[in-house]
């Protein structure tokens, strides 16, 4: 909403997360023009300083839920997804009929539950950027300021959390 709304900063924008075997990812994904990168960068900076400080409410983590029992459902629709899944859970030690009752499971997080877990993993990140060389350079621009402010609000030296990569744009 905040960046597909009436400012219209991005062409796509999703965020998703990926639980991995020891470690897993969140990433926010973004296609947006050069111009509108700072502008990008920090209305996502934005969003998670307020869902690192802001409690949730019911209503907004009841959508949520709903929206993820329904991504979930169709995701799984075909039998090799469903085999896929029940691979990862076995891998993983949860046994192949974990997700059986994964929309029980899924409705009774609270939104306390989600407000620990933003506090808690919603403090740091890695940032990855290609395309045309003006963009990945407002990128690390971005990225450099928010480390240094970070630092002067600690009162400790300037260290760059975050990673930037960059690629060559496609032709």
């Amino acid at each position: 909403e905040e960046l597909r709304g009436e400012r219209d900063l991005v062409y796509m924008v999703h965020a998703y997360n990926w639980a991995g075997l020891g470690v897993g990812v969140f990433e926010i994904v973004t296609q947006t023009s050069p111009a509108n990168i700072p502008a990008v960068m920090a209305t996502v900076d934005m969003v998670l300083e307020r869902a690192r400080t802001k409690p949730f409410n019911a209503d907004e983590v009841n959508a949520a839920k709903e929206r993820i029992i329904i991504s979930e459902a169709i995701e799984n629709e075909a039998p090799g997804a469903r085999a896929s899944r029940a691979s990862y859970d076995e891998l993983y030690g949860l046994g192949f009929r974990f997700h059986e009752d994964f929309a029980r499971k899924v409705r009774a997080v609270t939104p306390e539950q989600v407000t620990k877990l933003a506090q808690e993993y919603l403090t740091s990140g890695f940032v990855s950027a290609s395309g045309q060389q003006a963009g990945v350079d407002a990128v690390r621009k971005h990225v450099e300021e928010r480390a240094a402010k970070a630092a002067a609000a600690k009162g400790s030296p300037a260290a760059v959390p975050a990673v930037v990569k960059t690629a060559p744009a496609a032709k």
